[in-house]
């Protein structure tokens, strides 16, 4: 892949009862084709500390679709905090 393009983006619209129930296509895709999973409590998506995408190694989530690790994400400065470390994480993936 080459620089500046990515394989995946999340969709952070908002939190749903039951992920696995998502109408939303890429996350239902995602879902299906087992590149996400849903997390222990099955709110939202399974991230890493790093809010990595568990099941793929190139996704990250930010916000209400990390909540089930992170639970109270759905504060600005929260998720700006979370978007930043992200942010970090992807430079270092591309080598920046």
């Amino acid at each position: 892949m080459s620089e500046g393009q990515f394989a995946y983006m999340i969709n952070c619209t908002g939190p749903l009862g039951v992920i696995a129930r998502t109408r939303d296509p890429l996350l239902k895709g995602m879902l299906d084709a087992g590149l996400a999973r849903p997390d222990q409590l099955g709110i939202a998506l399974e991230v890493d500390e790093r809010s990595r995408v568990a099941g793929s190694d190139r996704s990250w989530a930010l916000g209400p679709l990390t909540k089930g690790r992170y639970w109270e994400i759905i504060a600005v400065p929260d998720i700006r905090d979370q978007a930043a470390a992200v942010a970090d994480d992807i430079a270092m993936e591309l080598g920046r």
